[in-house]
């Protein structure tokens, strides 16, 4: 499953709560796959005890009553919490600036989070291009949002990947800044041996934009990452060969 058709899927079950096939289509290997490993933990469950259960749940954390969750953007990014705030029209104009059009059926408001989904889903099946990974960028953000790296770097739609890019950052401990001005760091080397593994062999540039070191250590820091290129890809062609 390629970004766009997850974004689709996120779009789907936000919307409404989740039916049997979508449940069917969620147990499928390639849903699975898209999710990195993730384990939902319920592969074995029947699709309509499931069905049951996630109407209940969604029911609960969107329709109230009570505490539930508003799955519109407004709510959570303007001052007080309202909706039909500024917001709302932003979302709306935003999305029809980028030549897209509201559904005359559509009756959500603009700035529902299915919408939103539906929206990225669009925009990564139109776009077709191709991707520069900064396996630095993934390291921070995982870091100061508390995502799994790794799992975010399985995600990725490998053929799509064309360059690799690593870099060091300012590690101020609750939180990190991508600087590029420190040498890269030995968790961002970690996680490029892992996407190398992943991956397979990608063009791949360390930035450095500030405190410029010699250049011995400059080419240093390259000569590590081409040794761990070439150790992972010759640890996969022994594990192919066996």
């Amino acid at each position: 499953m390629e970004r766009s058709g997850l974004y689709g899927f996120l779009a789907t079950i936000f919307r409404s709560e989740p039916t049997q096939a979508q449940i069917k289509g969620m147990k499928s290997p390639s849903f699975q796959e898209a999710l990195g490993g993730i384990d939902l933990g319920f592969t074995n469950t029947d699709e309509t005890v499931l069905a049951r259960d996630l109407a209940v749940e969604y029911a609960a954390l969107f329709l109230g009553p009570g505490g539930h969750i508003s799955p519109h953007e407004s709510v959570h990014v303007d001052d007080g919490g309202q909706l039909l705030s500024e917001a709302t029209m932003a979302v709306k104009n935003y999305i029809e600036a980028c030549g897209f059009e509201y559904d005359p059926d559509y009756h959500e408001l603009p700035d529902h989070i299915s919408t939103e989904l539906e929206f990225l889903a669009e925009v990564t099946d139109r776009a077709d291009c191709d991707i520069l990974l900064d396996v630095n960028n993934v390291y921070v953000s995982a870091y100061n949002h508390e995502f799994d790296a790794r799992a975010y770097i399985d995600a990725v739609p490998a053929s799509r990947v064309r360059q690799i890019h690593l870099a060091g950052h300012d590690n101020n401990g609750t939180h990190i800044i991508d600087t590029h001005d420190h040498p890269v760091c030995e968790d961002v080397w970690d996680l490029y041996e892992y996407t190398v593994g992943k991956l397979g062999a990608v063009p791949t540039m360390i930035e450095r934009d500030a405190n410029i070191p010699p250049l011995p250590e400059l080419l240093a820091e390259l000569d590590r990452a081409r040794k761990i290129e070439a150790a992972v890809l010759a640890k996969q062609a022994g594990e192919n060969a066996a």
